[in-house]
């Protein structure tokens, strides 16, 4: 399996020299084989009850690929090492998230992590975050998802070179930390970090970083709590996890190397920032909107929102601030603050102005656009045309930003069945009135029949 783009050089304490520390990838355990702590930890365990659930595969939309490892911190956003990028998907619990590549990563500062979003998220709660200096020498549990040992080396070997993509799984290992330290990058940017010794100490849980462990997380357990306080990214030597005496003349070539979280809350806070939109429906009857209810988003963020109005019922707009167009249906909200936006519906057979004509019609033939007065409404008159004779004119006017509006011009004999109008009416002219609206005017020909009584009117419907 390939490195990954990244390598760093760790400074350390006076008693440790600065080492190359390359990408992490996922868990050796130095008293046990690939097929153990496959599950969360038992009770007898000093990692029982470690967020387990919260550990994320990077991956694609298969759910197959595997690009690194992350950790859920709550409202849709996920933690991972920076050197990892940016996958197209999680794979957590058995399901597969899409990622939001529109919203990118949130860099926590100079460190190697970031913040990414999903569009949907497992059903969790946001982990506690360790926010003191006392990590040095508490027990440490990680979780991680990735190559495990060669199964032709034995337990308790003070070797165990990396296994191949078949020993790849999520499992469970513990360690200890040491202390603090300074990392660096090659590109030059130094950050706070966390780092443990290799050894066994720690007995058969004691684990190393292998292949796919960058961006697994690591816990800390305060009290009854477990708190997130690393982020793994280096190891000292790919390839091979070396248990050696917990000294630091044997350990100082053999550690692992973490983000110190604790120490980025200021960066993690602005990243994870969000807001909430409240969205409903004015006439719940009406329509509905999507999503309902309450929903969080990141700060600044443009939410996508939608209404679909029911049979019976048009969408008129949005009330309340920060859609970017209050009369689209389906649009975007702003979230540089909470929101609290609803729909408006209306009820296309009622007549909302008592003035006996129904909502449908006065929308249909843009009667509101009318001054108070101006009946609007299609007129019937009689025209001596020059190359159809005497003809029965009818205009009306129409809406033509509307797809769910129809209108469909119908012929009569007697006002008792009507028909569409075919060969026997023809456009005489269509004119434009403003944005939207037109002067429609159509005319019977001499396909109508001469001397016959006709009667001309314009059906109107509107399909939602």
């Amino acid at each position: 399996m390939p490195f990954l783009r990244a390598t760093f050089r760790l400074a350390l304490a006076a008693s440790l020299p600065a080492c190359l520390v390359s990408p992490a990838r996922a868990l050796i355990l130095y008293g046990r084989d690939n097929t153990a702590n496959l599950t969360p930890p038992p009770t007898s365990s000093p990692a029982y009850q470690v967020p387990w659930e919260h550990f994320g595969r990077m991956t694609d939309a298969t759910g197959t690929a595997f690009a690194g490892s992350s950790v859920y911190l709550g409202n849709n956003f996920y933690l991972t090492a920076h050197h990892v990028g940016l996958s197209s998907h999680v794979l957590a619990g058995g399901v597969v998230y899409p990622v939001d590549a529109a919203w990118g990563v949130r860099k926590l500062g100079a460190a190697d992590a970031h913040v990414f979003r999903v569009l949907s998220a497992p059903n969790l709660s946001a982990p506690a975050l360790h926010t003191g200096t006392t990590e040095a020498g508490r027990l440490v549990a990680i979780t991680g998802c990735g190559l495990g040992r060669d199964p032709a080396v034995p337990v308790l070997s003070a070797s165990v070179p990396w296994g191949t993509a078949e020993t790849q799984a999520l499992r469970w290992g513990t360690n200890r930390i040491v202390g603090a330290a300074m990392l660096s990058t090659l590109e030059g940017e130094s950050y706070s970090g966390l780092y443990f010794f290799l050894g066994n100490a720690e007995g058969d849980d004691e684990a190393s970083l292998a292949g796919g462990d960058s961006g697994s997380p690591a816990w800390i357990k305060v009290g009854s709590t477990w708190r997130l306080a690393g982020l793994c990214t280096g190891v000292t030597n790919p390839g091979t996890a070396v248990f050696q005496a917990e000294t630091a003349a044997d350990a100082q070539n053999h550690y692992n190397a973490m983000v110190r979280l604790g120490a980025y809350q200021t960066e993690l806070a602005a990243a994870t920032a969000v807001r909430q939109l409240t969205l409903s429906a004015a006439q719940p009857s009406g329509g509905s909107v999507s999503p309902a209810g309450v929903s969080t988003w990141p700060l600044g963020y443009a939410a996508p929102v939608a209404a679909t109005a029911a049979s019976g019922w048009r969408f008129t707009g949005w009330g309340g601030s920060g859609p970017a167009d209050a009369v689209a249906a389906a649009t975007t909200v702003s979230l540089d603050q909470n929101r609290s936006v609803s729909a408006t519906f209306e009820n296309l057979a009622e007549d909302a102005d008592g003035d006996g004509i129904s909502n449908l019609l006065a929308y249909a033939f843009c009667l509101e656009s009318l001054p108070r007065g101006v009946s609007g409404l299609p007129g019937v008159s009689f025209q001596d045309r020059p190359d159809s004779g005497p003809s029965l004119i009818l205009s009306y006017r129409a809406r033509t930003d509307d797809a769910a509006l129809s209108y469909t011009v119908e012929i009569s004999p007697d006002q008792a069945v009507w028909s569409p109008a075919g060969t026997g009416v023809e456009t005489v002219s269509v004119v434009a009135v403003s944005a939207g609206i037109e002067e429609r005017t159509v005319g019977t020909t001499s396909a109508a029949g001469s001397g016959a009584r006709l009667f001309l009117r314009v059906r109107v419907a509107y399909a939602n």
